[in-house]
């Protein structure tokens, strides 16, 4: 009889650890879809200079993000989307619009991926 309230401690904890990751998988990761969006919508009209900001936090945000994430996931899909961020960036600097459109529409696919395969659901279990 001593066993069960450990046992339901134990899947208790489990439960609440797994929620506070689904959460903060979800945040991290619509914080990052957000800040790309930003970009993208202050280079299409030219405002370079106010991207450079918005890609300081982009860069800040993603190793908080790549920090959390690393341990948990799939290293494949991070490493991939640490590359994407990595040309979002250095774009950003050289300001070539066309390149870098396209890198921020793959790097929000990718973290939207991250998060569609990290969602509790029937799919993602089989």
């Amino acid at each position: 009889m001593k066993i069960l309230p450990g046992i339901l401690i134990l899947m208790a904890l489990i439960l609440a650890l797994g929620f506070f990751m689904h959460r903060q998988t979800v945040e991290l990761s619509a914080d990052l879809v957000a800040t790309l969006e930003l970009l993208r919508q202050k280079v299409e009209v030219g405002q370079w200079e106010e991207a450079l900001p918005v890609a300081e936090e982009l860069k800040r945000k993603w190793e908080r993000t790549n920090a959390w994430w690393t341990p948990f996931m799939d290293h494949r899909e991070i490493d991939d989307l640490d590359q994407s961020m990595v040309k979002v960036l250095s774009l950003v600097e050289v300001r070539r619009l066309d390149d870098l459109l396209v890198e921020i529409n793959l790097a929000q696919r990718m973290a939207a991926r991250i998060l569609e395969k990290e969602r509790p659901h029937l799919r993602n279990i089989f």
